[in-house]
């Protein structure tokens, strides 16, 4: 390379390093949440708990219906008189 083509280069290379990149408003945010997810790792645990308690009370109440209707439907059933 020539001497001017090295000083155009070093002097781009200068200037690039000294200018800092543009930071997103919603940077600090996310590096907040992945900080908070990193520490404290058991923050998953109450959501997933919460999200399995829901859905064992919906299939035990699904449940306790259906043998309630079923009940019923045997009931009237034994208790209809014959056609």
């Amino acid at each position: 390379m020539s001497p001017s083509a090295d000083a155009v280069l070093e002097a781009a290379l200068a200037a690039w390093e000294a200018t800092p990149a543009p930071l997103s408003p919603t940077r600090p945010l996310y590096w907040s949440v992945r900080r908070e997810l990193w520490e404290n790792r058991s923050i998953h645990l109450a959501p997933l708990a919460v999200a399995a308690f829901a859905v064992v009370a919906l299939v035990v109440h699904g449940l306790a219906l259906a043998a309630v209707f079923l009940a019923a439907a045997v009931r009237l059933r034994r208790y209809r008189e014959p056609i």
